[in-house]
């Protein structure tokens, strides 16, 4: 594999595991993060309903206040006049406070007259026997006493606040309890949608419908809150209404819009598709930097080298732009050509004074053979004078020991015969000796 198709793969597989890492971070962090903020959203929402619930009570407790700590009050409890029921207990003061109903019990617990308003669905029979079965409700043995809070009935529920009446200047003793209800019902619990702007629910404690199982199975005094997600376009929150005695008579549900979760949604798929698309680009812009920065250079000095090695012209030079490795790298292959060039001119320079010498070593060999071949042309002539010597010698020599025997012969032939001189002998010696 080349290095261009090494460095496109690699750059490749680093923007696919860049892609694979933003879509983790955005599917499980980012999107817990919105799941998380959605949480605290709808837990915030909650105790903002818990809040408004609150101030109902709060505020019939400012305007039980005005009531139970008024000089009038205190003398009705005593010796019931009516003109305070005809000038003050009447359907508009009701109305004026919006409450649902008033109730006088002197110190004794005995009811001495309820106000309650028309429109009120739950018997005053039953408000009267929770009262009487509840006597905290309506026992103040402190001037500072006073009870908030909310009930529930089989008919409903009520919100109460009961305080002692006392003189106007707030003094005692006590003189009885006044008791303030109003209902806490469908329209109040619209009220409190209008001014949450939350759809909320309320449900009673037993209630057998499976979402409020699982809440009631998810909630305790130590967990107020519980959120589920009912579906991809709907969040519930869930928590306790507590009455007068912190028991749990009510659940408080809530429907949330999953704007927060969707929009979470958007934004990260946006964030996912702008990280893809720059990305990509910047991939490809990386893969073309490389290749002018890096990729053409190696290709440029690779084509160089090749042509240099292919003429086999040491002269030549890598042409070097920079001073970066691949630079330096140029600068190397041109010290390398420098030193094969000078060792190729030495080379050739030895090559040329042993051919030189060569050349004188033949003209010496060939001085010698002919020095040789003249010793050797003189030596076999001085052999053939010392052969042809020694043959003389050895003729002479012959010649000699001839004569000699020739001498001998005749002596004794001379002895034998005298001094006679025989001719045919003589012819035949003569013979003999020509042969």
């Amino acid at each position: 594999m080349s290095v261009r198709l090494k460095i496109i793969s690699i750059t490749v597989l680093v923007i696919s595991l860049f892609g694979a890492t933003i879509y983790f971070v955005g599917s499980k962090v980012l999107i817990k993060n919105y799941l998380e903020i959605e949480k605290e959203s709808v837990i915030k929402n909650l105790e903002r309903v818990n809040d408004a619930i609150v101030s109902i009570t709060s505020q019939l407790d400012v305007k039980i206040a005005d009531w139970a700590t008024w000089d009038d009050t205190y003398k009705f409890v005593r010796d019931k006049n009516k003109a305070y029921i005809k000038s003050n207990l009447t359907s508009v003061s009701l109305q004026n406070l919006k409450i649902d109903g008033m109730y006088f019990y002197n110190t004794k617990r005995k009811l001495i007259y309820s106000n309650i308003s028309e429109n009120e669905s739950i018997a005053s029979k039953s408000v009267e026997m929770y009262f009487s079965s509840h006597p905290d409700i309506i026992t103040h043995n402190t001037l500072d006493s006073s009870k908030t809070g909310i009930i529930s009935l089989p008919e409903g529920n009520l919100f109460i606040a009961s305080k002692p009446i006392l003189t106007s200047e707030g003094e005692g003793p006590v003189g009885g309890t006044l008791v303030f209800i109003k209902q806490f019902g469908k329209e109040e619990i619209k009220s409190l949608s209008k001014l949450t702007h939350i759809s909320v629910n309320i449900f009673p404690y037993d209630s057998l419908l499976p979402d409020d199982i699982i809440a009631k199975k998810n909630l305790s005094l130590t967990n107020k809150y519980f959120v589920n997600v009912r579906s991809i376009d709907v969040i519930n929150g869930y928590s306790y209404i507590y009455d007068l005695n912190g028991r749990p008579i009510l659940i408080l549900e809530t429907d949330f819009p999953r704007t927060i979760f969707k929009q979470g949604q958007k934004t990260t798929l946006t964030f996912m598709a702008i990280a893809g698309i720059f990305s990509t680009i910047f991939g490809i812009f990386l893969i073309l930097l490389i290749e002018k920065l890096i990729i053409l250079r190696f290709t440029k000095l690779g084509s160089q080298a090749r042509d240099i090695g292919e003429s086999h012209d040491l002269s030549k030079r890598i042409s070097v732009d920079g001073k970066d490795e691949i630079a330096k790298l140029g600068q190397s292959i041109n010290k390398m050509l420098e030193d094969l060039k000078n060792s190729e001119d030495e080379r050739e320079k030895a090559l040329s004074k042993n051919e030189e010498m060569g050349k004188k070593l033949k003209e010496h060999v060939e001085e010698l053979e002919k020095f040789n071949q003249l010793m050797v042309g003189r030596e076999l002539k001085m052999i053939e004078l010392k052969e042809t010597l020694r043959q003389a010698s050895f003729n002479n020599v012959r010649d000699k020991q001839s004569e000699k025997q020739k001498d001998q012969a005749v002596r004794g032939s001379d002895e034998r015969s005298g001094s006679r001189i025989v001719e045919k002998p003589e012819k035949k010696h003569s013979r003999k000796v020509k042969k």
